[in-house]
Formats: C-alpha cells, structure tokens, sequence
C-alpha cells in the first residue's frame, strides 16, 4: 500500500461521513485504517484511536515501506492522534521505547490485562470524547482466530473483548470501526464467522446505546 491508496480511502470514507453513514470497514490489510483515521480526525477533535491488536504496529517502517501494516498505528501517532492499545503481546525495542516516551500512547499488553480486572476501566479512563476503534483479527487468540497472518498466543477472548467493547460505546461516542486482517483458508470459516458475529455484536451495542 502506498499514500495514494491511503489518499484514495480517505477521501471516499470523507463523503460517507459527510452523507452521516456510519461507517464500518471489514477486512483487509490493516494499513486500510490510516485513511479512515484521516477522515474522521477531520471531522472529531481530539479523537482516540483504540486498537485491539496482538501487534504494536507503531515501526517506522518495515521492509522499507512506511506504509506497511507494520507501521499503520505510527503513522496514526504521526498525526498527533491518542492511542489506547489492547492485547498487545509482540513488538520490537523500537516499538517499546516509543511507547515508554510518550504521553500519547498507552498500551495495556495481553499479560498485563489477566492480572489486573481494572485494566477495561483504566484504558476507556484514556480515551478522548471521540473514539475510532480498530480490530485486527490477530488479537484474539489463535484457539478461536486462526485464520490470520501473524498469530501470537495469549491472545484475548471473546467475553473479555465484548464487555470492553460494550463498556467503550457506553461511555465514549465510537464514531466508526473497522475490522481487518483475516485471512481465510480452505476448509474453516471459524474465523471469518467469529468476526461476523462480533461486527453484529458492535452495531448492537451501538444501536442500544
């Protein structure tokens, strides 16, 4: 992916706003999210990113490409926009040195949050008014998600991410999300049933907010 694919889903995300769709995306690779953030930090100030991710994704850039899926959420940081990270448990020195410097990025890691039955309350606490939020399919774990690119272990559950998400839309207003990074194989549709059904959940809670 490139700046002009970017430049190409932000200004197509920009019209749907500007008509007040809702707007959802599914699948993906995950640098598809740099564009629906530049859109919609147009429209909300002060806008958080929330991201739930078995990655950081916060490399300058990888394989020589500062769009990669790699990078997506340092090009989000590049912006000035907050991020809250949740189930992260794979990153680079790179990564966790941006993240001990700054007051912009707070980053709840996959075996801090079994500790810690706060960790829900402490991460929406960090969220600005207006929330973007961001699913890549590898934050769960691989026993009910194995159909992606980068699996990591102790990865989150599905209780445990519907009563954040529920929580999050009760109490900050989730301007859009999206859901990327499956990647289907033959002979299992698990995974892309499991984010079906979580999409459905979301607008749910959306809906009975």
């Amino acid at each position: 992916m490139d700046e002009r694919a970017v430049a190409l889903i932000e200004k197509e995300t920009t019209k749907l706003i500007n008509d007040k769709k809702y707007v959802v995306s599914l699948g993906a690779e995950h640098t598809v999210t740099f564009g629906f953030v530049r859109a919609f930090a147009k429209k909300y100030k002060n806008l958080t990113v929330v991201q739930i991710d078995a990655h950081s994704d916060l490399r300058e850039s990888y394989s020589n490409n500062k769009y990669s899926h790699a990078s997506v959420m340092k090009r989000v940081y590049d912006m000035g926009v907050n991020l809250v990270q949740v189930g992260i448990r794979a990153q680079c020195i790179e990564e966790a040195q941006l993240i001990k410097s700054s007051k912009k990025i707070n980053t709840y890691y996959a075996h801090q949050i079994r500790k810690d039955v706060k960790w829900a309350d402490k991460a929406i606490t960090n969220c600005t008014e207006n929330v973007y939020l961001t699913i890549d399919a590898d934050g769960f774990d691989p026993s009910i998600m194995p159909a992606v690119g980068t699996a990591e272990p102790n990865g989150l559950f599905c209780n445990e991410t519907l009563s954040f998400l529920k929580k999050l839309i009760q109490k900050k207003n989730v301007v859009g999300f999206d859901i990327v990074e499956c990647a289907p194989y033959k002979g299992s549709i698990l995974s892309e049933y499991t984010l079906a059904k979580l999409a459905y959940r979301i607008i749910g809670y959306l809906e009975s907010k």
